[in-house]
């Protein structure tokens, strides 16, 4: 199977180079004839040609080549340069945006995943931003998913960590198919890393390409590490295996994917994975240890508080009990001061009541003698009489 791979591939490589010669000497001729402002359609684009000096200098470009019945590898190559190249970047309008994403998603089907793949990897690993890619990239995201067809499970195990297996087993068995032909199998690997890319957060995009690779190159070392313990030193005598095959002498025994699966870039990705998971874990540990230490000195101080209330607490039921023993003993001196007063009062009562009464018997005996007298002046009795019923009166009114 690799051997008729192989061959296929030099086929295709000897025919395309063919055809670029031809294209580079008819460029060639093309651009020794046409003048400087000449803007006569060309049937071929080299990558010597100026760049665009204008937004839509680059859109009209883009689209003359994609209409371009001539396109090899050469033609596909400066198509993707006039969009990514970082010298010459352009702020696209709504409409030139349209006509940018046409020439992209038209450009012909032999061309198509590979100029996808190109443009969508060179904007994720540019270090700087291409501004003509500025609300272009979602619109070929789409088209890329469109033409995989993915079934739900397999696009969200694509995107996701999990489901390593399935996500290998599907694309082994999709690359086995005998309808496919080897341009298609190659399409497949790039819409689905364009998608990747595309889509997948690191993590993801460093897990999934080392399932592709090996899926590819037919070889499952998924399986074997799930297996084994993964240690830092088995990842290393892979490595060192695969860089010694990569520089020796000797013709390598592996191919050049099985090379790439063999320098165990899943498994180093798994170990840098864990790492940022543990560094993320200790950092989230120290928040937790910095709350919890915040928490512990608010628990000391309402600790603390509550010591002081309890104190409090204490204090003030000493304070109440004391008053009580205090108000229970005025109480009882109130009840006996009380028990006295009135006994104080009654014998005073009685004492003054005696005097009045020993009073008035006597004014009464004086009234009694008055009106026993023998003295013939009753006026004068009667006078006498009236003064004793008048001094007993004011008695009786003190």
């Amino acid at each position: 199977m690799e051997g008729k791979q192989d061959a296929l591939m030099s086929k295709y490589q000897s025919r395309e180079s063919t055809q670029r010669l031809k294209i580079l000497s008819s460029d060639v001729n093309k651009n020794l004839a046409i003048k400087k402002d000449q803007t006569s359609k060309p049937k071929g684009i080299s990558s010597s040609l100026p760049e665009p000096k204008s937004a839509q200098q680059l859109c009209d470009l883009l689209k003359e080549i994609t209409t371009s019945k001539e396109w090899d590898k050469l033609l596909a190559n400066h198509f993707i340069q006039l969009v990514v190249n970082p010298r010459k970047q352009y702020q696209l309008d709504e409409k030139q945006k349209q006509s940018l994403v046409k020439s992209i998603l038209e450009c012909p089907s032999r061309y198509r995943a590979l100029v996808h793949l190109l443009i969508l990897s060179r904007n994720f690993i540019s270090e700087d931003v291409l501004y003509t890619l500025d609300g272009v990239t979602a619109e070929i995201i789409d088209f890329v998913k469109s033409e995989l067809e993915l079934e739900p499970r397999i696009e969200s195990t694509l995107l996701k960590i999990q489901g390593d297996e399935v996500l290998f087993d599907w694309l082994r068995e999709k690359l086995k198919e005998e309808k496919e032909s080897l341009p298609k199998k190659l399409d497949l690997i790039r819409n689905l890393i364009s998608y990747l890319v595309g889509s997948g957060e690191i993590v993801v995009i460093s897990s999934r390409l080392d399932i592709i690779i090996e899926a590819f190159s037919g070889c499952n070392y998924l399986q074997q590490y799930s297996k084994e313990e993964i240690t830092l030193e088995k990842v290393a005598r892979n490595r060192v295996k695969a860089v010694v095959e990569l520089f020796g002498l000797d013709k390598p025994s592996n191919t050049e994917s099985e090379r790439l699966a063999l320098f165990g870039s899943s498994a180093y990705n798994l170990v840098i994975y864990h790492k940022a998971k543990i560094s993320q874990l200790i950092k989230e540990l120290e928040q937790e240890r910095q709350t919890s230490h915040k928490k512990d000195g608010r628990i000391t101080d309402l600790e603390t508080k509550c010591g002081e209330l309890e104190d409090e607490i204490s204090q003030t039921r000493s304070d109440l009990k004391y008053k009580q023993n205090r108000l229970e003993q005025e109480e009882k001196l109130y009840e006996q001061l009380k028990s006295s007063s009135t006994a104080k009062i009654s014998q005073q009562k009685n004492f003054a009541l005696s005097q009045i009464k020993i009073r008035i018997e006597h004014d009464l005996q004086k009234l009694e003698r008055c009106f026993n007298s023998e003295t013939d002046s009753f006026a004068q009795n009667l006078q006498m009489g009236i003064e004793i019923i008048n001094d007993i009166r004011a008695r009786l009114s003190e």
